[in-house]
């Protein structure tokens, strides 16, 4: 058994827990390796942009959440910087889940700014064409899915 890797922070981004295309198995095995004092998670981690169309959740996605709260227990902070994904967030204040979780657009950790990016960025601002994009990024992952299924690789 491999020991658990202390580390300052670990950074992670557009996971999208909601989506057929979500590797939340792979993920949950990178975090079981490491102990960080701070996670970053940057924008579009939880994609409620599917979920509001359909419901699909696995218990790896739980797992996931579940092992993030377990972070938290052990002084971990989680820093989410909400994504144009999972701006419902938006609508909640700093201090809703606890002292070691904070929900935020954008944050300032020793000299470095962190942001998702979306605030920034003139298509989202058209929700539309986001939009379309998402069914864009669905569509390339069922594709390849299916391709694998015959044997492609990358």
């Amino acid at each position: 058994m491999s020991k658990i890797k202390q580390v300052e922070a670990i950074f992670i981004s557009d996971v999208h827990l909601g989506s057929k295309g979500s590797n939340a198995k792979q993920l949950l095995e990178m975090f079981k390796q490491y102990e960080p004092k701070y996670l970053f998670i940057v924008g579009d981690f939880i994609d409620g942009w599917l979920l509001k169309k359909r419901h699909y959740w696995t218990q790896d996605f739980t797992n996931v959440i579940r092992k993030i709260l377990s972070y938290t227990k052990k002084g971990t902070k989680v820093i989410y910087i909400t994504g144009n994904h999972d701006e419902f967030l938006r609508q909640y204040s700093l201090n809703d889940f606890g002292e070691n979780i904070v929900i935020c657009n954008e944050y300032d950790w020793n000299g470095y700014y962190i942001t998702h990016g979306d605030l920034y960025d003139g298509v989202i601002k058209l929700k539309w064409l986001a939009h379309l994009g998402s069914i864009g990024y669905e569509l390339a992952i069922y594709i390849d899915r299916i391709m694998k299924k015959f044997g492609y690789k990358h």
